[in-house]
């Protein structure tokens, strides 16, 4: 069967707009565990939307992350489109996570929009610019250590039954993942991140989240306020 697939795969690389890779595991090229590809595109608008799917056995392990990392470096630096989007259905929280921590940012869901193994569903869109892109890219060239610890280490972000009680009291807040939507702040390219003592102070828009250095709990966010 995996031999059948890539025979379809690779008959299809001649063509100029046909995009399709295999992830594999880096200690043995040979394990096909997965593969990530574009699934749809506009060229009018310079837009490509990538889907991935990986086996359940490397689920949580950094690797749909890493390879997506490299596919919108590739796309943006070489292939030169504006934008890229990436979408999944809303009961896998994980696969949103996957999008945050590679930059892109939630855009909404859209109701009954997608098939999946399931039937119909709905679908999160999520999507990044090449002027994000550029942005966290110059961002991270000019960031602190503790700054990159924290980037790199989004898939450890939680918080506790408290913490999103604290949060959504807080902030008034009215959504199903607090913690996707905290990441979505940390990953904003405008975001202002700090590390004081124990813990980092991530700043954006009018907000501020607070995550311990150790844990990486996030213990707090509230609305700054404003000096009248």
């Amino acid at each position: 069967m995996t031999k059948k697939i890539l025979e379809d795969w690779t008959s299809c690389y001649h063509e100029n707009d046909y995009y399709q890779w295999a992830i594999v595991l880096k200690q043995d090229e040979n394990v096909l565990i997965g593969s990530i590809s574009v699934v749809g595109k506009n060229d009018q608008v310079e837009m490509v939307e990538i889907g991935y799917c990986i086996g359940k056995a490397w689920w949580n392990q950094g690797i749909v992350s890493e390879a997506l990392s490299v596919l919108i470096k590739f796309f943006f630096e070489e292939v030169g489109v504006n934008r890229i989007e990436a979408r999944h259905d809303p009961r896998n929280s994980s696969s949103g996570k996957v999008m945050l921590k590679c930059g892109l940012r939630y855009e909404g869901t859209q109701r009954e929009a997608d098939w999946n193994n399931q039937g119909r569903c709905d679908t999160a869109v999520y999507a990044i610019l090449a002027k994000d892109y550029k942005k966290l890219r110059e961002n991270a060239e000019s960031t602190t250590v503790g700054k990159d610890v924290l980037l790199l280490s989004l898939d450890k972000i939680h918080t506790t039954e408290l913490g999103i009680e604290r949060i959504k009291k807080n902030l008034n807040l009215d959504v199903d993942d607090v913690v996707a939507w905290c990441i979505q702040k940390i990953t904003d390219p405008n975001s202002c991140i700090v590390r004081r003592g124990k813990n980092w102070y991530v700043n954006i828009d009018e907000y501020e989240i607070t995550v311990n250095a150790s844990s990486y709990t996030i213990i707090t966010a509230h609305k700054i306020k404003k000096r009248s």
